[in-house]
Formats: structure tokens, C-alpha cells, sequence
């Protein structure tokens, strides 16, 4: 099924598509996990937040459990394809604030490439 995540940018209504086709076919639990896994190598990183992205707006507990997922990836902070998706989703990691800072000043100093995102959702994150 992954194999479909071909192109590194996807119109919305195919995304839309896609998304639908992996919730059928995998069902909601683990499908972060299970889409990291399964998306060959060629797969960008970007095209992989947006259908993550697509996913947590159509999962029934509203993308906690994708959330949650890429939480583990930045805790972890071994996989910078992981790191880069769970960055780029469209929601902030990481309810406490205190743990959003100490991971992702974490994984900047790790991954230099983004440091200046992390930095980004740490000052975005703070205004609201």
C-alpha cells in the first residue's frame, strides 16, 4: 500500500485518497508506525508528514494516537527521517511545554538540519 506514497508532492484530493485507502486496509492503531515502516526509502520525508498529517484529521481519536507516535520518534532521537516527519506535522509534539524544550532542544543539537525548526516550533509553541 505504501508503495502508492510515490511522488514527493501529492495533490490533496489524492492524499485524501490515499489516506482513506491505508485507514481501510491497516485500521487506526499503529498506523504512524506501520506507514514509517512500510513507505520504501525513496519515499521524501515531506510527502510522509502530509499524509500523516491527512491522517490525524481522519482518525477517530483525532490524530492522538499518530501524536503520541511521533512523540516516541523525538524522544528517541535515532531515526532522523522519523524526526524530520514528526516535525513537520500539523500539530505541535508534546503537550507539556517543559518536555517539548528538552526534546527538541535535544533533537536540534542532534540533527544540526533541524535546529532551526525545532527552534521555530519552540518559539510558535510558546505565543500560544
Amino acid at each position: 500500500m505504501c508503495a502508492a506514497i510515490e511522488t514527493e508532492e501529492e495533490p490533496d484530493d489524492e492524499l485524501d485518497t490515499l489516506a482513506d485507502a491505508l485507514l481501510a486496509e491497516w485500521g487506526e492503531p499503529g498506523i504512524a508506525d506501520r506507514v514509517m515502516k512500510e513507505a520504501p526509502g525513496e519515499v521524501k520525508w515531506r510527502t510522509l508528514a502530509d499524509v500523516l498529517s491527512v491522517l490525524i484529521w481522519s482518525t477517530s481519536d483525532n490524530g492522538h494516537g499518530i501524536a503520541r507516535a511521533a512523540e516516541s520518534w523525538l524522544r528517541q532521537g535515532e531515526d532522523g527521517r522519523k524526526a524530520h516527519v514528526a516535525l513537520h506535522l500539523d500539530v505541535y509534539p508534546f503537550v507539556d511545554r517543559e518536555e517539548r524544550e528538552q526534546v527538541l532542544t535535544t533533537i536540534g543539537a542532534k540533527f544540526p538540519q533541524l535546529a532551526e525548526r525545532c527552534r521555530k516550533i519552540l518559539t510558535d509553541s510558546a505565543r500560544r
